[in-house]
């Protein structure tokens, strides 16, 4: 990991951070991965992953409970992980309740 205490924004999609100016890249990096694999590109992946490292991305999302089903299985194929070993797997699965619309 890179020695600087923020990361520049200006390497990541604007959309991304639209709500902040500045982030800590040591106390936000959730928050930053989680958004990069919610609403960014595949360069705003490449570009956490060469400023955290391969490691602590992955430790990262192991332990995210936001991932949707596609960046589920992204990065369960990305880095070579088991779906079920993923945090949002398991808490999903249990928590998970049918769609209910005009008749309960």
């Amino acid at each position: 990991m890179r020695t600087e205490s923020v990361i520049d924004l200006s390497q990541l999609s604007p959309v991304l951070f639209w709500d902040v100016e500045n982030l800590d890249s040591n106390h936000n990096k959730s928050l930053i991965v989680e958004r990069v694999m919610e609403m960014g590109t595949l360069d705003d992946f490449r570009t956490i992953l060469s400023f955290y490292g391969h490691n602590q991305v992955k430790n990262i999302l192991l332990n995210s409970k936001r991932l949707s089903q596609r960046d589920l299985h992204f990065c369960s194929v990305f880095f070579e992980i088991e779906i079920s070993r993923f945090a949002c797997y398991t808490k999903k699965s249990l928590t998970q309740k049918p769609l209910r619309y005009w008749n309960p």
